[in-house]
């Protein structure tokens, strides 16, 4: 799930309402944006991260951060966060090359996607709705060296997986399930009493062919970055 091995890939978590999809990838951002270990496993150099968050507010975003033990001054600069970001739909054109701007602007190691029916205009349950997902937006954030985490919704049946299009599938390296509430209550006065993630992920499908392409993030990638007529100037400016 974390671009450790600096190879991009696509990988998606899915569970239940509720259960804490939102604070564990919250959780692994931060502590990627800031070096700290991620999931128990030892300590890395530290990633710029771009969150893109259509669920939740800039208030559940802080206190979340504060619980979890990070102040603003540990993320600034790394952890790159946009709460309900004025995008246009990522099954689009135009979507597609917004988020390429803005991943190629930050030059983010990982990229998270909260929540995925939220980012698409196409129906849900419509193979071509992801299709046009993945070929304006994912490929090519893939493409250029980017780590991407989709946060999905579970379907009726859990056995099934992912909401929607079985097509969700078929392009991603790791499905994770979030089989059970990822989250305890820390101690403190009522109002200061936020959720903060405990680790109890299960992989459910990983690709036979492994995580996606070696590759490495380029800055002057012919498929995701700032187009012949913008100039970084402008790009710096729309930064998160």
């Amino acid at each position: 799930m974390t671009p450790r091995s600096r190879r991009p890939s696509l990988s998606a978590l899915y569970g239940d309402m509720k259960v804490g999809k939102s604070l564990i990838m919250q959780d692994v951002s931060a502590a990627l944006a800031t070096g700290r270990s991620v999931l128990g496993l030892p300590p890395q150099e530290r990633v710029p991260v771009l969150y893109l968050d259509w669920e939740n507010s800039v208030e559940d975003i802080t206190s979340r951060m504060w619980a979890m033990g990070y102040k603003a001054a540990d993320l600034k600069g790394w952890l790159h966060y946009a709460s309900y970001p004025d995008i246009p739909y990522l099954d689009t054109p135009a979507g597609g090359e917004r988020a390429c701007q803005l991943a190629y602007a930050l030059q983010a190691a990982l990229i998270v996607i909260d929540t995925t029916s939220r980012t698409i205009g196409g129906a849900e349950n419509s193979s071509d709705t992801f299709a046009d997902l993945y070929k304006h937006t994912l490929m090519k954030l893939r493409g250029a060296g980017h780590t991407i985490v989709r946060i999905d919704h579970e379907g009726k049946d859990p056995d099934w997986g992912q909401r929607g299009s079985s097509a969700k599938n078929a392009d991603i390296d790791v499905l994770w399930a979030a089989p059970q509430p990822l989250l305890h209550r820390v101690p403190g006065p009522p109002r200061h009493r936020p959720a903060v993630p405990r680790h109890g992920l299960r992989r459910a499908y990983a690709s036979p062919a492994g995580p996606g392409r070696r590759a490495r993030r380029r800055r002057d990638s012919a498929q995701c970055g700032p187009p012949a007529d913008t100039g970084m100037d402008e790009i710096q400016e729309s930064r998160i």
